[in-house]
Parts: structure tokens; C-alpha cells; sequence
């Protein structure tokens, strides 16, 4: 009976032993839940303030704010911290909003003025246009001889003679300007001849140069305008387009350039010193004159510009016809179109408006 009770005790206490045991594992693993979720709860808490941090700081939060913050967020917990960050974040916003509502009327101020500043410059500008065109309309009222008042300089009267036309010499002069280029160019290349042959195509020769310089005269005299070397057995087409491209660059070479240059400037010498009586006189009418030199120019000028024209019409018909002519006698053509278009222009009155405006704009130059 004794021996009964005694393994009834052991048994009830081994039954005690592995409750307790059963006990102690259940609350060692809901301390360890516990601890885990402390620790879960920390990381996300720490996450969230870090992540409210890096916020406040790209709203401009200062350094001493964000230090605040960390060691609310290690003293007082994370709520805390979150609820500081929250209000902080609150008036950050504002701060910017205000900041924001400042820039964008110190902008809309800045258009206005903007916007005004330009609107002036046009008023500037327009005024001064209009200003620019009075003075232009009150210097032409000048240039014409009537009586005006300058308003940039001074009240001033001023009879200006009208200019006589173009006497018959001058005229000649001019048209010898214009054909000297072409008597030059054709007499350079007078032996050029173009043989026609058996199969309707053409051979180049000069058999009239000298003996033995032919060659030479090829070389100084065709060759450098005209792409025709002596010989060859050239289509007609050929010869008319070749002669065509030398004509033209012809007209535009440097050659052609120097030649109007001299020329306009010996033409202009004795249209504005035929009446000087001495040396000095001469020189003040020609060198130290502003129109003689306006006049040279727009007179060489347009002698090369004629000549091109010139070289263009003849160089046209040549491709136009097919027709294969001497070649001296081409460049006469040249020439006498030049004295035709030369003569049409001076009668317009071209070349005299180009100087009466030269001489224009020099003086509003000189003027500024």
C-alpha cells in the first residue's frame, strides 16, 4: 500500500516537473516574441524617422532640427520623434509656400518690368526711326538745293546747282571705257582660227602667229581664258561651251577688274580736272575729292558687272545658235553688247544715282 502512494507521488511529480517545464518553454518563447517584436518595432520605427528625417532635410530642415529629432527619436522613443517631425514637416511647408508665393511675385514683377523696359526700347527705337527718316528727308531736301532746317545740326540754307547731264564726249568716253577690256582681249587672241573638217567637227590653230612661238602664244594668250589647245578635233558644241566659260570668267578675272579700274579712273580725271588750271587745283579735284573716287568706283563696278552681262547674252546665243564664229570676232560682239548696255544704263541714270547715294551714305558716316 505504501509502495502505491509512493509511485503515485513520483508520478504526480514528474507530471509537475514536465508542466513546469512545459510552462517555462512557453513563456521563454513569449519573452522571445516579445523581444522580437521590440526589436521589429524599433527597425521599423527607426526606418519611418529616417525616412522623415531625409524629408525634412530636402525641405531645408537645419542641422541642429535634424540632431534634435535623433535624440528625441533615443530618449523619448519613436512616437515622440515622429510627432515632432510631423510638426516640423508642417511648418517647413508653409515656410516654402510663403517662399514660393514671394518668388513667384518678385517673377511677375520682374516680367512687368521686363515687359516695360522692352515696350520702351520699341518706343526708343521707333522715335528714332522716325527721327533718322526726318534727317534723311531733311539732307535729300538739301542735297536738291531747297532750304531746310537740319534739326542734329543747324539751321542752315543751301542752293545746290542741279548736276548738267552727260556731255557727248563724256558719253564716248564712256563707251570706250567699256570697250577697251574687249579690243584688248581680242586682239590677244586674233590668230586663233577654227578649221572646220570633213566630219563636221573643228581643229584650233593660229597659223598667223610667228613660227616657233606658237606655243607661247597659246600659253600667254588663249590657254589662260579659253580651254582650246591648238589641234584636237572638237565638236562644235564643245568649242561653243568652252568659249562660253571663258567669256565669263573672262569678264569676272582680275585682268578685267585692273583694266575698268584704269580706265575708270583716267575717265574720271578728266571729268573732274579738265577745269583745274594747276597742279593743285587738279589734285583738289580729283585725289582729294570724295565724288571723283565715289564715281571710280561705281564706274568700275559697273563696267565689270556689264561686261559679265554682256558675256552672258553673246555666250547664250553662241549655245542658243550653235553657231561656231571666230573667236575674236566673239569678243567683239562682247564689246559692242557692252557699249549697247552701257549706253542704256547712263541713259537711265543710273550710274548717277549710284553716286549721288555713295556720297550720301559717306557723308551720313563721316556725320556719326
Amino acid at each position: 500500500m505504501l509502495n502505491n502512494k509512493e509511485e503515485e507521488a513520483r508520478q504526480l511529480s514528474e507530471v509537475q516537473a514536465s508542466v513546469d517545464a512545459q510552462n517555462a518553454a512557453i513563456e521563454a518563447n513569449r519573452i522571445a516574441m516579445m523581444e522580437e517584436l521590440r526589436i521589429r518595432n524599433w527597425l521599423e520605427g527607426q526606418a519611418i524617422l529616417n525616412a522623415q528625417i531625409e524629408q525634412l532635410e530636402n525641405q531645408g530642415a537645419s542641422a541642429e532640427q535634424i540632431a534634435e529629432l535623433r535624440e528625441q527619436g533615443a530618449t523619448q522613443g519613436f512616437g515622440t520623434a515622429l510627432q515632432s517631425a510631423s510638426v516640423l514637416t508642417s511648418s517647413l511647408q508653409r515656410l516654402q509656400d510663403e517662399q514660393d508665393r514671394q518668388d513667384l511675385a518678385e517673377e511677375q514683377d520682374l516680367l512687368e518690368q521686363l515687359a516695360e523696359a522692352q515696350l520702351q526700347n520699341n518706343r526708343d527705337e521707333q522715335e528714332q526711326r522716325i527721327q533718322e527718316r526726318e534727317n534723311q528727308q531733311a539732307y535729300e531736301a538739301y542735297r536738291q538745293g531747297e532750304y531746310v532746317s537740319v534739326p542734329i545740326l543747324s539751321e542752315i540754307a543751301c542752293v545746290e546747282e542741279p548736276e548738267e547731264p552727260r556731255t557727248w564726249w563724256q558719253q564716248i568716253v564712256d563707251w570706250f571705257a567699256t570697250g577697251t577690256d574687249a579690243a584688248v582681249d581680242a586682239n590677244q587672241v586674233r590668230h586663233v582660227e577654227f578649221t572646220p573638217q570633213n566630219n563636221g567637227n573643228y581643229s584650233v590653230s593660229a597659223p598667223d602667229a610667228p613660227e616657233g612661238a606658237r606655243l607661247d602664244y597659246y600659253n600667254s594668250n588663249v590657254l589662260p581664258n579659253y580651254d582650246l589647245p591648238p589641234g584636237g578635233n572638237y565638236a562644235p558644241s564643245t568649242i561653243n561651251t568652252r568659249v562660253a566659260t571663258g567669256l565669263l570668267d573672262d569678264a569676272i578675272s582680275g585682268t578685267s577688274f585692273a583694266v575698268a579700274g584704269v580706265t575708270s579712273v583716267v575717265t574720271n580725271a578728266i571729268e573732274y580736272g579738265s577745269s583745274a588750271e594747276n597742279l593743285e587745283e587738279f589734285s583738289n579735284q580729283t585725289i582729294e575729292n570724295q565724288e571723283f573716287w565715289v564715281s571710280t568706283v561705281v564706274d568700275t563696278v559697273l563696267s565689270v558687272v556689264i561686261g559679265l552681262a554682256a558675256a552672258a547674252i553673246v555666250a547664250g546665243v553662241l549655245m542658243f545658235l550653235g553657231v561656231t564664229a571666230p573667236l575674236w570676232m566673239t569678243i567683239v560682239a562682247v564689246g559692242l553688247v557692252s557699249v549697247f548696255i552701257t549706253s542704256a544704263v547712263t541713259s537711265s541714270g543710273l550710274p548717277d544715282t549710284l553716286d549721288a547715294n555713295g556720297n550720301m551714305l559717306i557723308d551720313d558716316l563721316q556725320g556719326q
